[in-house]
């Protein structure tokens, strides 16, 4: 078309279609980002991945060995460390790749009541097909935590082929949490000085007693021992002369 008017007008159509066809675009744009916003805090915080735990694997087998002597005895105390052992066997045809371990502590009459999760354990382990992998977690209850029995629950997180992940939850039982071992017991000490100062007390009874009953034979031996050592009228010769003439002139020469 030739004709300047009918350019001009054509302009002016186009431009008014794109200025439309952009306001339309920001308006949906700014449409789905409001409700985006208002579904994200509808939703709130994402969900805790023991929460929302995926299934386990078919070909992957997760078995836990129990070395720790106190998790043995279904143990654990307040503050220090203990480890879990893992097994685990890739019975597929596609590699596996372990993520990390998860835990957590519970209420026993109610697993949804929750008590502490554990320090998660990130992990990039690699276990081939038709091959086995030992793995550890180690895992620390809180140090204030109280005395209680709880129920513990540990998970293996892991992908498998396109990326798809897994999760075997390889430790689920009642464990029971003592507080912990002082560096410095004061009850037992102070038990040990009880019986000490028992002891103490038990032998000077002992050697008074004794004392008290060997002092009074003593004293007789010893008045018998002055008693033959005093001198006698057979030992002094000076009194047979008594009432004598030489006894007379004896005390003269004195």
């Amino acid at each position: 078309v030739d004709d300047p008017m009918a350019k001009r007008m054509a302009k002016a159509a186009l431009s008014a279609l794109l200025v439309a066809f952009l306001t339309a675009a920001v308006a949906e744009v700014a449409d789905v980002v409001g409700e985006s916003e208002v579904q994200q805090e509808a939703r709130g915080p994402p969900p805790h991945p023991l929460t929302n735990i995926p299934p386990p694997s078919p070909y992957v087998a997760c078995q836990a060995e129990i070395k720790d002597q106190l998790l043995e005895r279904a143990l654990l105390r307040a503050g220090e460390e203990s480890t879990l052992l893992v097994k685990v066997t890739n019975n597929g045809e596609e590699p596996v790749t372990l993520a990390g371990f998860m835990g957590s502590l519970n209420a026993p009459f109610d697993f949804a009541t929750h008590v502490m999760n554990f320090t998660g354990k990130a992990m990039d382990d690699v276990v081939e097909p038709g091959s086995e992998l030992e793995v550890t977690y180690e895992f620390v209850p809180f140090e204030k935590l109280v005395p209680y029995e709880y129920l513990m629950a540990h998970t293996l997180f892991y992908t498998g082929p396109n990326d798809a992940v897994f999760a075997d939850t390889v430790f689920n039982q009642t464990v029971t949490v003592e507080e912990k071992e002082p560096f410095f017991d004061w009850q037992l000490w102070s038990l040990y000085l009880m019986f000490a100062a028992a002891g103490v007390g038990v032998f000077y009874w002992a050697y008074s007693t004794a004392a008290a009953v060997l002092a009074p034979k003593k004293a007789k031996s010893a008045k018998k021992a002055k008693k033959t050592t005093a001198p006698s009228a057979a030992q002094d010769p000076s009194q047979w002369l008594q009432g004598t003439s030489a006894a007379a002139k004896k005390d003269k020469k004195k």
